[in-house]
């Protein structure tokens, strides 16, 4: 948790240097050039949509931790509605802001256009006469790596979690419900957890592994919503929730 949060705050930090070096290049008429925001118009919003919505995803691994949260009935609709409007409103103004400062054809349908965006940002600013624009290419890249560990770390700590709650329901051993005795974290599933990772990076495709995990992640969010309406229609025993969806 504590790396996390570390991870997070340097993260944002670089994305607030890049923003603000995208601010004192904003340029209207660059935004609203080749068809502006939707210059392959609006019909390829929505699959676009589709392709960045995993970037959203890490809003539903909260509710995998919410027994090791203090007051979970108030904090967990908190963090998870507050995680999504402020990635939403950070997300769009980064975006608002490259798309202001350089040109459409640099970063449309072009594989390095952050990489590339970032050299012709920063290649305009010189300390001591020397270009910044390797510094920018060099900042952006330790981002990209940030965001990716912080999305892993995310990411083992919720799915072992979910390991351990399968296992306590006996869907699968009870064996991976066994607690550190000095840590007070289920080890056993995080190991197992890591160690199916591990074998998945070792033999697996890592498009066809991306391209899965985005699948997965839709049919359990379809799944998780019907659950809702079922466990709100049939009120099991124990389910009374502090917070309620609308």
């Amino acid at each position: 948790g504590g790396m996390q949060t570390v991870i997070v705050f340097t993260l944002l930090a670089i994305l607030g240097v890049f923003a603000i070096a995208g601010w004192l290049s904003f340029d209207y008429a660059t935004l609203i050039s080749e068809g502006g925001l939707s210059p392959f118009g609006t019909g390829a919003i929505l699959p676009a949509t589709a392709l960045v919505f995993v970037s959203f995803l890490g809003y539903a691994k909260i509710a995998t931790v919410a027994e090791e949260m203090k007051n979970p009935g108030r904090n967990l609709p908190i963090a998870i509605i507050g995680s999504v409007v402020i990635v939403t409103v950070i997300y769009a103004l980064f975006l608002l802001v490259l798309l202001a400062s350089v040109p459409t054809d640099l970063v449309s349908g072009n594989d390095t256009a952050v990489v590339d965006a970032a050299e012709s940002l920063f290649g305009q600013y010189a300390v001591f006469g020397a270009s910044l624009d390797t510094l920018g290419v060099g900042l952006l890249l330790f981002g990209g790596l940030l965001a990716t560990a912080s999305s892993a770390n995310a990411s083992i700590l919720s799915s072992s979690r979910i390991n351990f709650a399968m296992g306590r329901e006996k869907i699968i051993t009870p064996a991976l419900n066994a607690i550190h005795p000095r840590f007070g974290t289920p080890y056993r599933a995080i190991a197992v957890t890591g160690g199916l990772i591990l074998v998945f990076l070792a033999v697996g495709n890592l498009e066809a592994l991306a391209t899965a995990g985005s699948v997965l992640h839709l049919v359990v969010y379809g799944l998780l919503n019907i659950a809702l309406l079922v466990m709100r229609e049939a009120e099991p025993e124990g389910y009374d929730p502090d917070f309620e969806v609308p």
